[in-house]
């Protein structure tokens, strides 16, 4: 089983700068990535199209634990990685958790 087959990462949103796009960058992109919008932004949707391995859902302003749960039903890995907006991933540091996770 590929890394990529255990692990989705999630990544919750309200009205994010452009360190998002740094953020979905800095992930393999072998990896699915949920994206959970609390706002209204359009435009955020059309710049998230065009990664493949991104699905954008904009549930409103319910706030973060609502994103939480609503990303957790679209998750179909057996586990998660939920992440900011303005963080940066590692180099191989998706594949380092998995590894310790499954020792």
């Amino acid at each position: 089983m590929n890394n990529s087959d255990l692990c989705t990462v999630v990544i919750p949103t309200f009205f994010p700068g452009k360190e998002l796009f740094s953020n979905i960058n800095s992930i393999p992109r072998d990896f699915r990535i949920i994206i959970v919008d609390n706002s209204y932004d359009s435009v955020l949707k059309d710049k998230i199209s065009q990664f493949k391995n991104c699905d954008y859902f904009n549930i409103g302003d319910v706030g973060l634990g609502k994103s939480f749960n609503f990303a957790l039903s679209k998750v179909k890995t057996p586990y998660m990685l939920l992440t900011q907006p303005d963080l940066l991933l590692r180099n191989n540091c998706i594949q380092t958790l998995i590894l310790v996770i499954t020792k």
